[in-house]
C-alpha cells in the first residue's frame, strides 16, 4: 500500500494533470506517478493516479530537466575534463610504469565522483 508523500496540478482542457509522489508503506521505497484526473477532488485524483497512472521515469525525467536548464554544456564539459584526466592517467602509467591511478587517492577518487555524476546526469 502506498500512501501520498506530496502532489503537484496543472489545469488543462481534459481536466487536471497531477504528479503524485507515493512511499509504499511496507519498504519506504518513494516514486512518481502521473495522470490526468478530473480535478473535482484532490485525494480521490490522487488515489486514481496512484492506481491507474504512469509511473515517471526518474533517469528521463532527470535528463529532461537537465536539458530544461541547459546544463548539457556543463555536462559536455565535465565529460572533456573526464576524457582529459583519462589521458594524463594513461601519459603517466607510460612514464612511470609503477604508477597505478586507482593508488592517486584525491586524482582518482576525483575521477570515479566525476564518472557517477556523468553516468546520473544521462540517466544511466
Amino acid at each position: 500500500m502506498s500512501k501520498v508523500i506530496d502532489s503537484m496540478w496543472f489545469n488543462t482542457a481534459q481536466g487536471s494533470f497531477g504528479i503524485i509522489l507515493a512511499e509504499n508503506e511496507t519498504t519506504g521505497e518513494r516514486k512518481l506517478y502521473a495522470g490526468v484526473a478530473a480535478g473535482l477532488d484532490q485525494q480521490a485524483d490522487e488515489q486514481e493516479i496512484l492506481s491507474w497512472g504512469n509511473k515517471v521515469n526518474l533517469g528521463m525525467l532527470g535528463s529532461l530537466l537537465a536539458r530544461a536548464k541547459k546544463e548539457p554544456d556543463l555536462l559536455e564539459a565535465c565529460k572533456a575534463q573526464h576524457d582529459a584526466i583519462d589521458l594524463l592517467f594513461a601519459k603517466l602509467i607510460q612514464l612511470d610504469p609503477n604508477f597505478f591511478p586507482s593508488k592517486s587517492g584525491q586524482p582518482w577518487a576525483a575521477l570515479q565522483q566525476g564518472n557517477a555524476a556523468i553516468k546520473k546526469a544521462k540517466g544511466d
